[in-house]
């Protein structure tokens, strides 16, 4: 998956939306609010 992006959040357990809210929040944003890469770039 050339367009991968990983968060581990390592203290959440099964539901980690309730046990890290925040962090999910962050990655989403970091992820989605970036300027797009041109296809076929990995980066």
């Amino acid at each position: 998956m050339a367009d991968l992006d990983v968060a581990e959040l390592p203290h959440a357990r099964h539901f980690i939306q309730e046990h890290a809210p925040d962090a999910i929040a962050a990655a989403i944003a970091r992820r989605f609010l970036r300027a797009p890469r041109p296809a076929g770039t990995v980066g």
